[in-house]
């Protein structure tokens, strides 16, 4: 049985906070964050890693010059003749 006091000061602020309580638990939303972290760009780029992959294709670059130049130097010069004036030797 409820006194007076009860009702009168007691009940109407049980009553509110169950309804807030209430009205908290409707609009709760789920609590754990299950989205992939941000992708960070100056992590999935690895500059370090282009960087080295370019100074690698233009080191290729300067071998297969130098030796393009070496090639042409060694057929423009005439080191041995040949070509067979007469029948080769069996």
């Amino acid at each position: 049985m409820l006194t007076k006091k009860e009702k009168l000061l007691i009940r109407p602020w049980q009553m509110q906070r169950y309804i807030n309580h209430r009205i908290k638990v409707v609009t709760a939303m789920p609590a754990i964050d299950f989205h992939p972290p941000p992708e960070r760009i100056h992590i999935a780029q690895k500059l370090k890693k282009q960087q080295k992959e370019l100074e690698r294709k233009e080191k290729i670059e300067q071998e297969n010059i130098r030796l393009l130049q070496r090639l042409g130097a060694i057929m423009s010069k005439k080191r041995l003749d040949n070509i067979w004036t007469y029948t080769r030797p069996k």
